[in-house]
């Protein structure tokens, strides 16, 4: 069982794609890895599509224009997980 209290060494897509120098994902099979949000408002910035999830997050959080984006996961075509967007909540006043 691993410790979930010490922080993951985040791993990025080039990683997982074997780039020199990138840390070896099979060494670290709960570590982090960088995921793809589909869906949601038209208005969510490309630049918050691209997350860090651990192989086991079912679901992603993102705190976004007073609320939270919601995403479960999926697996695309090539059997890539893929996180889709389930709805919105908002901060209460």
């Amino acid at each position: 069982m691993s410790d979930k209290s010490a922080p993951p060494t985040p791993v990025s897509a080039h990683a997982v794609e074997g780039e020199a120098g990138a840390l070896d994902v099979l060494s670290q099979p709960d570590a982090p890895v960088e995921v793809r949000l589909e869906g949601g408002p038209a208005s969510f910035p490309a630049e918050l599509r691209r997350q860090l999830a651990r192989p086991d997050d079912e679901k992603i959080k993102v705190q976004y224009k007073g609320g939270h984006e919601h995403f479960e996961r999926r697996q695309d075509e090539a059997g890539s997980p893929v996180y889709v967007w389930t709805g919105r909540t908002f901060f209460a006043e």
